[in-house]
Formats: C-alpha cells, sequence, structure tokens
C-alpha cells in the first residue's frame, strides 16, 4: 500500500489502514507482491472547519494517553502543547512551566483555586509573543489556544526564572561538610551533620528520588482515581514528567535554574505563598517560603508579573497591578 500524498494521508504498507493528516484529495495504492495486480482508491479527507481545519476551535478535540489530541468528529490529530513545550521554548519558559505542573499537583488536591491559577500562567507563558506561533494546537491564524482556559480571577501570580551558579557550594557541602564534621566534639557534629543535610536537599542530586519521580510514580495516579484531576490533566501530567530534560542528571552545575512562583490575593494580600524550584541537569528541588523575596530581594515588580532574568525578558500578563 502506498499514498499519493503522505501530507494529506498516510497509509500502513502492510495493512492498509488510512491515516487523515490534512484537508485534500489523495489516491492510495494498492499492489500486489508480483507488482503486476494493481488498485487504486480516491478518498476526500473532510476535516470539521473546511478550510480552517487548523483551528482546533473547530473539533470536539480529545487527549490521547500518547499525548495526541484527536477529533471525536472527523478524526483530525495534532501534537498537544505538552508534546511540543521542549521543542518550542527556551530553557526558561520550558522549566517554569515545568515548575508550574509541579507545584499544581501538590497544591490541587487541598486548593484547587490556586491549582487552576497555575494552569492560567502555563497558558499565558505559552501565548507570549515569542511562543505563541509555534503551536500545532492554534486557532485558524495560528495562534496558540489556551489548553486549560482558566482564569486569574482575584489572584496575581509572579514567575521568576533566574540562573546561578551553585557547583562550588555543591563541592563545598558535599565533601567539606564531612571532614568538618569529623573534626567537632560530639554532640555538635550530630548537629553540624543535619545542618548540611538540610542545605543539601536543596540540590538537586543530593537524592536518587526526584520530586518528578515521586510526582509521577505516586501522587498523579492518586489524584486522577479520586477524580480530584480529570484525565486530560492526568496525562499531561504523566507525559510531562517523564521527559528526559525533566528527570534525568546527577548533581549541581555552572547552569542551574532556580524558578520562583509567588501567589497573592487582591483582596486578601495576606493570602499569599512562594515557592521555588531549583533545576540543574534535569532534576530538581524545592523549597518553600512564607514571604516573596529571595535572598533578601523583592521578586514582586510593579506592572510586571512574568520575568526571565536568564534572557532579559520581562512581560505584563495579567494587566497593569492595581
Amino acid at each position: 500500500w502506498s499514498s499519493s500524498d503522505p501530507s494529506v494521508a498516510t497509509v500502513n504498507a502492510e495493512t492498509g489502514e488510512v491515516t487523515a493528516l490534512k484537508g485534500g484529495e489523495v489516491a492510495i495504492f494498492a499492489t500486489a507482491a508480483d507488482n503486476q495486480l494493481y488498485d487504486i482508491c480516491t478518498i476526500t479527507v473532510n476535516f470539521c472547519g473546511g478550510a480552517n481545519y487548523r483551528d482546533v476551535t473547530q473539533h470536539t478535540l480529545e487527549l490521547e494517553d500518547d499525548g495526541y489530541y484527536v477529533c471525536s468528529k472527523c478524526g483530525y490529530r495534532i501534537k498537544s502543547p505538552t508534546l511540543q513545550d521542549q521543542d518550542v521554548l527556551n530553557k526558561s519558559d520550558f522549566l517554569a512551566i515545568a515548575s508550574l505542573f509541579h507545584e499544581y499537583v501538590v497544591v490541587v488536591e487541598q486548593y484547587p483555586i490556586y491549582a487552576k491559577r497555575l494552569l492560567a500562567m502555563i497558558d499565558a507563558i505559552r501565548g507570549l509573543p515569542d511562543n505563541k506561533y509555534k503551536y500545532d494546537y492554534c486557532d485558524d491564524t495560528g495562534k496558540y489556544v489556551p489548553e486549560f482556559n482558566e482564569n486569574f480571577d482575584d489572584f496575581r501570580m509572579y514567575v521568576n526564572v533566574s540562573q546561578g551558579d551553585c557547583s562550588g557550594e555543591w563541592i563545598l557541602m558535599n565533601s567539606m561538610f564531612a571532614i568538618v564534621g569529623a573534626m567537632i566534639p560530639f554532640p555538635y557534629s550530630i548537629m553540624f551533620s543535619a545542618v548540611s543535610a538540610m542545605l543539601l536537599q536543596q540540590h538537586p542530586g543530593a537524592t536518587g528520588f526526584s520530586g518528578t519521580n515521586i510526582l509521577n510514580e505516586y501522587i498523579v495516579g492518586h489524584l486522577e482515581y479520586k477524580g480530584i484531576i480529570p484525565k486530560k490533566i492526568a496525562t499531561t501530567l504523566s507525559i510531562y514528567f517523564s521527559i528526559d530534560s525533566i528527570l534525568n542528571g546527577t548533581t549541581c552545575t555552572s547552569d542551574c535554574y532556580n524558578v520562583n512562583i509567588v501567589m497573592l490575593s487582591k483582596s486578601a494580600p495576606y493570602d499569599c505563598y512562594q515557592i521555588k524550584y531549583h533545576f540543574s541537569n534535569g532534576v530538581e528541588t524545592l523549597g518553600r517560603h512564607s514571604e516573596y523575596k529571595v535572598n533578601g530581594l523583592n521578586t514582586v515588580e510593579p506592572n510586571v508579573d512574568y520575568f526571565d532574568h536568564v534572557n532579559n525578558r520581562e512581560y505584563c500578563i495579567q494587566g497593569p497591578k492595581q
């Protein structure tokens, strides 16, 4: 079996199963083993939306386990944004979205209102000027369509991405602490070891089991089983948390990334929290803070809510600060 135009429809050479890819006409050829007997079938592919079939709003899409959206009416099939993030986004945006997905799993059961705001920020980052025309999940102009379609409501969120050099600190803590600890008399040596162990947890590679492993292997399935998150979200998280660049790595390096997420309630300023994700070679760790300051510096700037300091990019996603 063969197709005259694989861009319109492909055909399985062994079984003859045809898969439509875009609107148009295509000829499917069936040839016998002796190359003498054959037949031709002309197929017209009509997707929902006609000429505007690429507009996902024209389809009734369902997310499959492989990460592709498939229209239940016409069979149109496209990659989900989750499958494209790593190729479409720069490293800052990619790790910011990874952090937001992590945080979603952590808070969705106890604080679902926070979880929805995190999904809104994921859509906002994908829709930034640098990114919005790079996704298959788009409208008829090629512009990214929000996958989760949530909004910020009464909350304001700030995401701050920075790059650090903690390789020296890692070496110091991983080697010198053991030497110094051996020189300190008991019971101070026990206290020193406990402090060094706590500090090491802030650096990827301190443990052989990352937060991503824990979320993917234990928590996501639990949340779906209890009906707390829908299958669409569970599938998205399982795919995202299986990406090698999120899972693999050893220790901190000179190109580690820090992602700080701050959430504030406009009507209740005391209702706020901050989470810090720390990435290096794909492995992550995290730390929680009760105030929105990092190393004594206020991370919240007026009228700007997405900071990519690595690439010197700042965006006002949620409108001017009220």
